[in-house]
């Protein structure tokens, strides 16, 4: 299994959960900001990794400052990601942005030297995007975001 992980998981007991695990997807960074628990996830996970990217560009001037942001927070302390992730499915990327965005933010990666690029992509901006899905290495496009409300106290969400 390969999980998407974040700062909203919390803290994570690595003994158990590589127990689960073949690799780990982690956010590094969201829009200019950092997730505050990518360093310690990779130095503590001991499994294979990726890093991710959520993207809130709303022009491609935009995208490229945030692609050169997530290159850095992603690489920081020496930490080598076996790859980079685009998760594009901010409200502000519309019918006429979304495709520039994406493709400006897979070109500076590119261009930064990183040798594999995937795309995070939801349904709503999937039709914007799906005659240039060649530009990546992989996609995990048509995702899905549930969430499950068990009780009043605790709600689990999945991507499928």
């Amino acid at each position: 299994m390969i999980a998407d992980i974040s700062h909203y998981q919390g803290e994570i007991n690595w003994a158990v959960a590589r127990k689960n695990l073949k690799m780990c997807i982690f956010r590094a960074s969201v829009g200019s900001n950092l997730d505050n628990k990518y360093l310690s996830y990779t130095k503590n996970c001991n499994l294979p990794f990726g890093a991710y990217h959520y993207v809130k560009a709303a022009t491609e001037n935009q995208a490229i400052e945030e692609a050169k942001f997530f290159y850095k927070a992603a690489t920081q302390n020496n930490t080598q990601p076996l790859f980079f992730v685009a998760d594009i499915e901010y409200e502000l990327q519309t019918k006429i942005s979304t495709k520039p965005i994406t493709l400006a933010f897979c070109d500076t990666l590119r261009n930064l030297g990183v040798k594999k690029v995937g795309l995070y992509i939801d349904q709503g901006h999937y039709s914007y995007i799906k005659d240039s899905l060649d530009k990546f290495d992989f996609n995990f496009s048509l995702c899905l975001y549930i969430s499950f409300l068990f009780d009043m106290y605790s709600s689990f969400e999945f991507w499928i």
